[in-house]
């Protein structure tokens, strides 16, 4: 199974782009660290914004077609917590409703706030 990991950046509440990347970033990295300990998730293969962008290579638009694209290309979305704070999140999910992807989300599987 390939899960897409949606999970706001710029909606942050830090206060510079840099903290918010990197505080992303760790998130990004603990969610895929508690998912593995469930079974159901043990062999996924995770794809994430940080894997597809690499920090100033590419524009926001760019860097959003790559998520659209991994969406679609995936066959399920993990949402993390306050995705709506997010426009990209936002887009990510409404692109996996109409692709009719399986989601699963941070409050599903009790996965700590920051």
């Amino acid at each position: 199974m390939k899960i897409y990991i949606s999970l706001p950046i710029n909606g942050r509440p830090e206060p510079t782009f840099d903290a918010r990347y990197a505080a992303a970033q760790r998130r990004c990295a603990l969610i895929i660290s508690l998912l593995r300990k469930c079974d159901e998730f043990r062999d996924a293969e995770f794809v994430h914004t940080f894997d597809l962008n690499p920090l100033g290579a590419v524009t926001e638009a760019q860097a959003m077609g790559r998520c659209i694209q991994a969406v679609i290309e995936c066959d399920a979305i993990f949402e993390d917590y306050d995705g709506w704070t997010s426009r990209g999140c936002t887009v990510e999910a409404e692109t996996a409703l109409q692709y009719r992807k399986r989601f699963y989300s941070a409050a599903e599987f009790c996965l700590p706030r920051e």
